[in-house]
């Protein structure tokens, strides 16, 4: 049999996958902290950069620094982006 070559997953990536995880486990979607409060359903990842949550209705981005916790209010992650780049079509000379 062969093996199958994967790619690690980025930081983002990583986040989405484990509250998705943590979603299809328990049944009980996860919640956001104060600054971002809410009971989330599925997460996604936008262009390999941006994650973003579901209520059911809505994707909604989520901003650095956010905590996510299970319904008994046990730490799941805090969303940490990355550092940005500065494009080379900004940088001068």
């Amino acid at each position: 049999m062969k093996r199958r070559k994967t790619t690690p997953l980025n930081p983002i990536e990583q986040a989405a996958r484990q509250l998705n995880e943590q979603h299809e486990r328990f049944g009980a979607g996860f919640y956001g902290d104060g600054k971002f409060g809410g009971r989330w359903f599925q997460a996604r990842i936008i262009d390999r950069a941006v994650l973003e949550v579901m209520d059911w209705d809505h994707w909604t981005p989520v901003p650095d620094g956010t905590a996510f916790h299970d319904h008994n209010g046990r730490p799941i992650l805090t969303v940490t982006y990355p550092p940005q780049e500065a494009s080379a079509e900004l940088l001068p000379g």
